[in-house]
């Protein structure tokens, strides 16, 4: 061979490896990029049990838009990963959305018609496995008569055999986070009815969750679990206040000497630290609650639209109860406790405050809690997913990337300051 043809093959050689070099440094960039979210968590297979706040509930409705913005969701895209299933729901979603329609006064409405499934069921579980109403109890024996209640959305989320553990167990899931627990008490807060009898009892959920940390810790998978946080914070409870306001100005009306009005209630006028819940705008706005001098009905406030002082301290003993068995149960399996509770009243003391913006769970645009008074907005979700994975990655050594703020924001900015999910 001539010197000529040397020369050239030795300059084709070395374009060969130059191209493999940059090949190598490309995949292994790749791979390492990929490891970022994958590797270092070894994590490919995420499944998450819960309830609506697990779903994704937002402004009283679940459909698509909200659960594409469920905590799960949003944790699995940190993850990387893409085939996430979820029981999609068409807007105005089940039940129909809620909407403003009036800001002064404020009025609320719900959107016409009901949302369906988009798509068939996959062959397997879903992998958030959410299910709106559901209670620790009805999630684990949704035939079980002392459990049941008439919940469409078990038959959505769950379809026809297994309960939600036996299809969670049988995605083989690398991690599960769980939150459920919080509809044995935010219920009867609800239904404006909390006693013994309404609240589901504690030593049952203690046994309850025993078994279901049990089985899902013997699988393998990293588990975090979430406690409940105290409803009696929430808008729902604390949005309408015990004296009447002039719609118009939203300053309290006063009587003859000049004492604020208020609402009546059971046992009469409101005093002291009685609740009217969120339940009670609709009524309120046809008079009830209202003397008649006043421009009101005279009828008072019902039992189911109100929480005595009593109700109020029964819910806050349940819940501190419910989260010690939480917490124990939790360490006995080794799974990490998310403190939702302690987020909760951090917030509701102080807001939370983002790219230099402060929100609130004020009702009804302080940000955080969409128009229900209960479920989280958009933003209030975000928090939730980087709080759980916060907590991942320091019980597991994980390296799962926070969500960033800022994005979010530009995108789901709404005109009243009340980041939504639509």
């Amino acid at each position: 061979m001539n010197r000529a043809g040397l020369f050239e093959d030795e300059r084709f050689l070395g374009k060969m490896k130059a191209k493999i070099l940059i090949f190598l440094f490309s995949f292994l960039s790749f791979f390492f990029v990929v490891c970022i979210n994958n590797c270092k968590a070894g994590i490919t297979k995420y499944v998450a049990i819960g309830d609506s706040l697990t779903a994704g509930f937002q402004n009283g409705a679940l459909f698509e838009a909200y659960q594409k913005l469920s905590f799960p969701n949003l944790i699995a895209k940190q993850l990387g990963i893409e085939d996430f299933q979820q029981p999609l729901i068409s807007y105005p979603g089940i039940p129909p959305v809620m909407t403003v329609i009036s800001h002064h006064p404020l009025r609320l409405k719900r959107e016409q018609g009901f949302g369906h499934v988009i798509k068939a069921r996959p062959p397997r579980p879903y992998d958030n496995l959410g299910i709106p109403a559901a209670t620790l109890c009805s999630a684990l024996n949704p035939d079980d008569p002392e459990c049941a209640i008439i919940n469409p959305f078990t038959g959505i989320v769950l379809g026809q055999s297994g309960d939600i553990i036996e299809q969670a167990l049988s995605l083989n899931p690398d991690l599960i986070t769980f939150w459920l627990g919080n509809n044995g008490i935010f219920r009867p807060v609800m239904n404006g009815k909390v006693n013994v009898d309404t609240v589901f009892p504690p030593e049952k959920f203690a046994l309850l969750l025993d078994y279901v940390l049990s089985k899902l810790s013997g699988s393998g998978a990293k588990i975090a679990i979430a406690n409940i946080y105290d409803v009696t914070l929430s808008p729902y409870v604390k949005a309408i206040p015990m004296f009447i306001a002039n719609p118009h100005t939203g300053k309290s009306i006063k009587d003859a000497k000049g004492n604020s009005v208020a609402y009546l209630g059971p046992e009469g006028p409101l005093t002291g630290d009685w609740k009217i819940t969120q339940g009670a705008m609709g009524f309120i706005d046809r008079g009830y609650g209202i003397p008649v001098v006043h421009g009101g009905n005279g009828i008072p406030l019902s039992d189911e639209l109100t929480l005595s002082p009593d109700e109020i301290s029964f819910v806050k003993k349940t819940v501190v109860e419910y989260n010690k068995i939480i917490s124990k149960a939790a360490k006995k399996h080794g799974a990490v406790l998310v403190d939702m509770y302690s987020l909760f009243n951090k917030i509701a003391a102080n807001g939370y405050t983002v790219c230099g913006i402060k929100y609130t769970i004020e009702f009804p645009y302080g940000g955080l809690i969409s128009l229900d008074g209960i479920h989280p907005s958009a933003l209030g979700y975000t928090i939730i997913a980087n709080e759980f994975i916060q907590k991942i990655n320091e019980a597991f050594d994980y390296n799962i990337p926070r969500i960033q703020y800022k994005a979010l924001i530009e995108e789901k900015k709404h005109a009243s300051g009340q980041i939504l999910g639509k």
